[in-house]
């Protein structure tokens, strides 16, 4: 009896162990075969936009697309507040420079591009562009010699200064010749505005025609030119204007104004009946004062339409002016800045960008 008491104890006592045992190692149970399995693209994506939304590079970039300037600006310069290296910091102040160009903030764009360009060897990639985009800059001022001036250095300069990169074994900072064919198109088409905007059309044409054959650009600048080079832009003679006018309204008719023609006709009609009148009725100081009018009134309608003539002429050329304008600008929004210079920080200089327009 006391064997078979000496088998129940240690029964009991090994079923207490290894409930002892299941019990405290149920408290570290072995990961699943579930549990064991690599997170799911779906997750991986998940964890790489978030990663992304807390990027102030694209969160800077996304607000730049949206054409909310003042949030880019502000999460660009959140970015350069840690300290990045200068090549990353110039490339982000590039950007800063550009939206402050696209908000029509030239004073603030043109000087951090001069902070770029005096901070930077001559043929240093981002110093180039930035000479680019202050040319546009002196452009969009209205400094017309600075934006020739610049223009043109870049169009002289670039090839030299892309040898002078390969001297000095630059590397991905140095200026490319892939840049240079990039940079001396849109110069060609920056010297094309600004002689738009002077009214030289022959000269825009020119420097749309200059823009090599090679480049991607040229198949629409070369549209352009051909439409600007056939048109016929209306004009009206201003001595023709005015020696119409000997008959008041007709010279007004001749540039178009109608409505002041039939104003001109019928004041001056007025004015002549009456003083015609008032000396037929030997009222001598009535037709004088009268005559005083008239002649004010009569010199006026022929200033009048010698002046209208000039500002049919203007007019005609600005609508040339801003149709030009226009479709260049178009040619550089069909890709956005942004999508060249994107947030992905794995570039060296933040500065990818395509020929597809």
């Amino acid at each position: 009896m006391s064997r078979v008491r000496r088998y129940a104890f240690t029964l009991c006592a090994a079923l207490s162990l290894f409930t002892y045992t299941s019990a405290t190692y149920a408290q570290d149970t072995p990961p699943t075969e579930d549990q064991l399995t690599l997170p799911s693209q779906e997750q991986t994506s998940e964890h790489v936009a978030k990663n992304l939304l807390q990027n102030p590079l694209y969160q800077a970039d996304m607000f730049a697309l949206q054409g909310d300037s003042y949030r880019a600006i502000t999460e660009y310069e959140r970015y350069l507040m840690t300290n990045p290296p200068k090549d990353q910091a110039d490339a982000v102040r590039l950007k800063v420079a550009w939206i402050y160009l696209q908000a029509d903030k030239l004073e603030a764009s043109a000087n951090v591009l001069k902070s770029i360009i005096v901070t930077r060897p001559a043929y240093d990639r981002l110093s180039v562009w930035a000479r680019l985009y202050y040319g546009n800059v002196a452009v969009k001022a209205d400094q017309g010699n600075i934006a020739i001036n610049t223009y043109t250095k870049l169009l002289e300069e670039c090839n030299l200064l892309v040898q002078e990169a390969n001297t000095q074994n630059a590397g991905d900072t140095g200026i490319g010749q892939g840049d240079c064919q990039y940079i001396e198109a849109y110069a060609h088409l920056g010297l094309a505005s600004q002689y738009a905007k002077v009214h030289d059309f022959d000269l825009t044409v020119q420097q749309l025609n200059n823009i090599s054959k090679d480049s991607p650009l040229k198949p629409k600048t070369e549209e352009i030119a051909n439409y600007v080079s056939n048109l016929k832009l209306p004009r009206k003679r201003p001595v023709l204007a005015g020696a119409l006018s000997i008959v008041p309204g007709l010279g007004h008719i001749y540039i178009e104004e109608y409505g002041s023609a039939l104003v001109a006709a019928v004041w001056n009609g007025a004015f002549i009946w009456a003083f015609v009148d008032s000396l037929r009725s030997q009222k001598y100081g009535q037709a004088t004062l009268i005559g005083v009018v008239e002649f004010v009134w009569y010199s006026g309608t022929i200033f009048g339409a010698v002046s209208g003539a000039h500002r049919f002429n203007r007019d005609a050329r600005r609508i040339v002016e801003d149709g030009v304008l226009r479709d260049i600008s178009a040619i550089e929004d069909q890709e956005p800045w942004i999508s060249r210079f994107p947030a992905e920080t794995t570039p060296p200089l933040q500065l990818n960008y395509s020929w597809e327009f």
